[in-house]
């Protein structure tokens, strides 16, 4: 349904308070899911083909543009900007859904969350992610869910989720649906802020081995300089 012009506070519907300080267990269809504290790492954004309502909003305030006209939707969908696209089918080559491009090639996709009401996680949940293989769209699944999103300082992006595919892909689509279960009503319609390349954080093993091995460098330097 077509939102009306309309401003409430993040805070008055319960987003700010749902940055978790701890992982929590989410149900999907992709199984439980621990989500992770804390924010996801990503590396290129995708940049907004084409698709979406045309309707573009922050947080819970819409319409709202970014800047560059309100016939213009590039700018809001293009790249984690706290700005989002509303979509508004379930079928990816739809008008209503929205596409993007990547210059690269992946086959993890962080689908960083437009949160424009609660509750979460559901809200955050209510998109299907789907890669272009040249000719057909893979189905992708939930492997990880970040507390935070992309950005600690933004509740509008809170758990979104990290979704991936057999192969790696270029080419995307973001329809209406969920893998978060129950279904308590998910429609065709909902928002998202970005599609970006998703950068897995080191293990605490691997940072460990790295500082020893740069203080054994250290070390070894010092020594021939003596």
């Amino acid at each position: 349904m077509l939102k009306n012009i309309l401003t409430i506070s993040i805070a008055s519907l319960g987003l700010a308070a749902a940055s978790a300080s701890q992982a929590v267990p989410i149900s999907t269809t992709d199984g439980i899911i621990n989500s992770t504290a804390g924010t996801a790492g990503y590396g290129e954004e995708a940049a907004w083909v084409s698709g979406g309502t045309g309707l573009t909003g922050t947080g819970n305030t819409w319409p709202a543009d970014i800047g560059d006209g309100a016939g213009d939707v590039s700018g809001e969908a293009s790249g984690v900007n706290r700005y989002w696209l509303q979509f508004n089918s379930f079928d990816p080559d739809a008008a209503a859904s929205i596409r993007y491009e990547f210059t690269g090639a992946y086959s993890q996709i962080l689908a960083v969350a437009g949160l424009d009401h609660g509750p979460t996680p559901y809200e955050s949940l209510e998109m299907i992610v789907w890669g272009w293989d040249g000719s057909a769209w893979e189905e992708g699944t939930i492997t990880a869910i970040f507390d935070d999103g992309a950005d600690a300082a933004w509740a509008g992006d809170d758990f979104s989720a990290v979704w991936s595919f057999n192969g790696a892909y270029s080419k995307f689509a973001v329809t209406g649906g969920t893998h978060y279960t129950p279904n308590v009503g998910a429609g065709p319609e909902g928002e998202i802020d970005a599609l970006a390349a998703f950068v897995a954080a080191p293990e605490p093993a691997t940072v460990m081995l790295l500082g020893l091995g740069l203080a054994g460098i250290s070390v070894a330097s010092r020594k021939r300089k003596a």
